[in-house]
């Protein structure tokens, strides 16, 4: 068996990622699974504490050109499905409030006819 068939090894690959790697579902946007890298990156205090998180909760208020987050996370998550993937550059919050620039990278897949999202940033 090769380790891509291998379970064990993706969750391997996703739990040990240096880079902070989210799940969330496409109809609520709210965050369905995350890696250690994620918790870290956004700092709640545990994967608990981010699971359940939306967009707009990690966001800084407005974006780069001035335009509410909550505007751009419909328009960046309604790219993503219609074209499979989007790269973007995003301010993001932490709980403290500050404030932090990341790339972001989306993409959207499907398992058995639901949507959903995972992305990247760093």
């Amino acid at each position: 068996m090769s380790p891509s068939g291998n379970d064990e090894f993706k969750k391997r690959v996703f739990e040990n990622s240096l880079l902070p790697i989210v799940v969330m579902d496409a109809e609520t946007y709210r965050y369905i699974d995350c890696n250690p890298a994620a918790v870290k990156i956004y700092r709640f205090p545990s994967r608990e504490a981010t699971l359940g998180k939306t967009p707009l909760d990690v966001s800084a208020p407005v974006q780069y050109d001035g335009v509410p987050s909550s505007e751009k996370v419909v328009f960046y998550i309604n790219k993503a499905l219609e074209e499979g993937s989007i790269i973007f550059e995003w301010k993001h919050k932490r709980p403290d409030g500050e404030l932090w620039d990341g790339e972001v990278h989306l993409l959207s897949f499907a398992v058995d006819d639901r949507r959903f999202l995972q992305f990247y940033a760093h």
